[in-house]
């Protein structure tokens, strides 16, 4: 017997020949082999190339932040970020959203509820592999002190406490500072070692919480900033006699602050600018007098209000304003000094950057001020190595005696130089880090008559999170460089510095110009 519905079924089948069949096949092949594919191809696009050395792991878990990163998944990521934002009041792995506008960086929290940084991590197969040693931040601090010591030089240790320490209200909890449970117990051991340690959570708590942090910015206000470089002047009792020199000048600046700017892109029109009041210091001593014998070390929380590149500074220029923490220091002590700041280089990068100056250089100085995030000395390590902290050894110059003048004619200027690129650090991906702008280290090889030269050499990663042609340069390809001493670059000294070589041996440069040899 007929099937009554044999015609329909007739009507409502799909054939498929031949042909069809081939090129869905191939489809499915491609799939399957489009990661190792990938790695094959030597011109990536975004995809930074030290990071694809390595293993075939390494290699598709780098092809998939490729993947990620093309336009339209990224573009479709941010719209999802930003309805959840605002429908929902939801942050990222970055980004903790508290109530009335206010952001919060995650690190910043660990920092304050996290198991301190005394913790030492247990051993497990199941933790992230790593090839460098965790070190803690006591030691080094110490260390770096004791050297110190050694020239008579005196150590004001400044960590700044983080939002949450001093800004909680937005959280749900009471509005009054926290800290860490090691805050105490750390600064009574620097303490034990001679350290004068400038506790500046009273002083951020007796203000009104809305005068002591940016609501979306992981720093602090210029109000904030400016109490604390005259409650530093005050612990420097050699210096607390002289009086104020210079006049300010307020100036209004806006910009989103740099959590925002994790969180979505700033042309999704998510967030206002946040506006600021800054007191720009007119007729002050210098702050960048190598010739001081004071030196403040820092990080973003001493540039956020003098760099461009930080937003607040610039009002959309890239001119630099006198109006951060070194300013106001050095009004209050009626003293020049000299500043080596490095935006989230507080831990390791300025302690490397002090010990180029040279063993004649650091010899004159008397006292140094280092100021910091004290997420940098709060933090275990696991959350540190999330966050980009890192507590490197430093070895700094012998102790000299005299002092002798280099030639003018023999110091280093801009030259220019074909090399071969020996070795690179890598870079992480700069949406996830809470600066916009990086530079990283290299090293190159020239041939220089019957001998090989190394230069050691910086150049820009990644400029407002986006990645620079120099970000993938690549180990044996040959480059033609215009490179200047790194000290004479102030733009690129701001920067975060990615460094993994630390080359004491060689004078680093900051590469001006560069492009390859076709």
């Amino acid at each position: 017997m007929k099937n009554p519905y044999h015609d329909q079924l007739q009507e409502d089948e799909v054939s498929i020949g031949r042909r069809g069949l081939l090129v869905a096949s191939g489809i499915f092949a491609l799939i399957l082999v489009f990661p190792w594919l990938v790695t094959l191809v030597r011109d990536r696009g975004g995809v930074d190339p030290v990071v694809w050395s390595g293993s075939t792991i390494r290699n598709l878990k780098a092809m998939e932040k490729w993947v990620e990163g093309l336009p339209v998944f990224e573009r479709a990521r941010d719209v999802d970020q930003a309805v959840l934002t605002k429908i929902a009041n939801v942050g990222n792995r970055k980004v903790v959203l508290g109530q009335d506008g206010w952001l919060f960086y995650r690190p910043d929290l660990d920092a304050v509820v996290g198991k301190g940084p005394f913790y030492n991590e247990p051993p497990s197969v199941s933790r992230e592999r790593v090839v460098d040693q965790w070190r803690p931040p006591l030691p080094e601090i110490l260390d770096f002190a004791a050297h110190l010591k050694k020239r008579n030089i005196e150590l004001v240790f400044v960590p700044v406490p983080t939002k949450p320490m001093v800004c909680n209200s937005a959280l749900g909890l009471e509005g009054e500072a926290i800290a860490n449970k090691d805050w105490d117990d750390l600064k009574s051991r620097l303490e034990e070692a001679g350290v004068r340690v400038v506790d500046l959570l009273p002083l951020l708590a007796s203000m009104p919480e809305e005068e002591r942090f940016l609501k979306q910015d992981t720093h602090w206000t210029p109000a904030a900033m400016e109490r604390a470089a005259a409650r530093v002047a005050e612990m420097m009792p050699s210096f607390s006699q002289i009086e104020v020199v210079g006049e300010v000048r307020e100036v209004k600046r806006g910009s989103k602050g740099d959590l925002a700017r994790m969180l979505v892109p700033d042309e999704m029109g998510l967030f206002e600018e946040e506006t600021v009041s800054l007191r720009v210091v007119e007729g002050g001593p210098r702050i960048n007098n190598d010739e001081s014998t004071i030196v403040v070390l820092g990080d973003s929380f001493v540039n956020v209000y003098e760099d461009p590149e930080l937003g607040f500074a610039g009002n959309g220029e890239r001119e630099s304003l006198s109006a951060g923490f070194s300013s106001h220091l050095a009004r209050h002590l009626g003293v020049s000094i000299q500043t080596i700041a490095i935006n989230g280089g507080g831990a390791t990068e300025v302690r490397k950057n002090f010990a180029r100056l040279g063993g004649n250089s650091i010899t004159r100085r008397r006292v140094v001020v280092w100021v910091l995030s004290a997420r940098d000395v709060l933090l275990p390590e696991l959350p540190a190595r999330r966050a980009g902290i890192r507590w490197e050894p430093v070895e700094y110059p012998v102790i000299v005696r005299f002092e002798e003048a280099v030639p003018e004619e023999k110091k280093e200027r801009a030259i220019r130089v074909t090399a071969t690129l020996k070795e690179r650090t890598r870079l992480g991906d700069p949406k996830e880090t809470p600066y916009d702008t990086a530079i990283y280290s290299a090293v190159f090889e020239a041939v220089e008559g019957d001998a090989i030269k190394e230069y050691y050499v910086f150049l820009w990663g990644f400029r407002k999170r986006e990645m620079e042609p120099t970000a993938f340069f690549s180990p044996g390809q040959r480059y033609e460089l215009t490179l200047v001493p790194l000290q004479e670059y102030p733009e690129a000294m701001r920067a975060t510095q990615l460094d993994d070589f630390s080359r004491f041996d060689l004078t680093p440069f900051f590469a001006t110009d560069a492009s390859e040899m076709k």
